[in-house]
């Protein structure tokens, strides 16, 4: 059975494999982390979170859920293909290779640090924390 993402890039393998490098084939993930997000931002602003507010903070949780995705895989991709569950993961496979992982990575991560440029500088703090948790986070 194909994924969504295969059937969404029969044209090319290696976008296939970035893809599926930041799980974006399985996007339950980022509601999962999300809807607390909103949850929170809806009850910090009684309900009056502007949309904006909204949208920069939906693009770093997937941003940043792709980053601890493709850390993690860089980090076990010496154990996921004795694993049934990752053994078809990207980095396991050698469609990809570790430098490349890391060149995803650092984009990712160079995107949600320029998200932090639309919030206020308290955010900043938060955001370190967040990428401590985002790296060693197993």
């Amino acid at each position: 059975m194909k994924s969504c993402i295969q059937n969404f890039t029969p044209y090319s393998k290696v976008c296939g494999a970035y893809l599926r490098l930041m799980r974006f084939d399985k996007p339950i993930g980022i509601a999962l982390l999300f809807c607390p997000v909103a949850w929170s931002l809806e009850i910090l602003s009684s309900g009056h979170a502007p949309l904006s507010i909204f949208l920069i903070f939906f693009l770093g949780t997937v941003s940043m859920r792709a980053a601890g995705c493709v850390i993690n895989d860089i980090f076990d991709q010496d154990i996921d293909h004795h694993v049934t569950r990752t053994c078809t993961r990207p980095l396991a496979t050698n469609e990809l290779s570790t430098r490349q992982a890391l060149n995803v990575c650092l984009i990712l991560l160079f995107f949600s640090v320029s998200l932090l440029l639309f919030l206020p500088w308290s955010c900043w703090l938060l955001a370190v924390v967040a990428l401590a948790s985002t790296i060693i986070y197993p």
